[in-house]
């Protein structure tokens, strides 16, 4: 009973930005993205329902692509790069088909260097355990 009020806790908070993902710019999706709380939440799935959750501390990389018919339906893939050990097998988080990908993209960025002010957290030591 508890997990379930936690869950839904998690999509009930108040947050800097939500979105769904996107069919030729309608929002007729059952993937919802969120940013609160210094961390990015993924739910994805209608029966059998996932939740990702990413730390903006643990961030290192953020990309953004918008091919033509992305571009025509105002719509955007953010790719978010991760040394989170519990992501998919190459560490990105893609937020696919969602609108205002370049103000998500720039809010990420700044939301990350916050969280890292906040922990204590400098690039130096983020970054060097992938190089050895």
């Amino acid at each position: 009973m508890k997990r379930k009020q936690l869950v839904s806790d998690i999509i009930a908070i108040e947050s800097e930005w939500n979105d769904k993902k996107r069919y030729f710019g309608v929002p007729i999706s059952f993937t919802h993205f969120q940013l609160a709380n210094n961390r990015i939440y993924i739910k994805r799935g209608l029966l059998l329902t996932r939740y990702d959750e990413i730390l903006l501390y643990r961030i290192y990389d953020i990309k953004m692509v918008q091919s033509l018919w992305q571009r025509l339906f105002g719509v955007g893939t953010v790719i978010v790069y991760t040394s989170d050990a519990s992501s998919s097998a190459n560490r990105q988080f893609r937020l696919i088909n969602i609108k205002e990908p370049l103000y998500v993209r720039d809010l990420i960025s700044r939301r990350v260097e916050v969280s890292r002010d906040e922990m204590g957290i400098q690039g130096a030591e983020f970054i060097g355990p992938f190089f050895n």
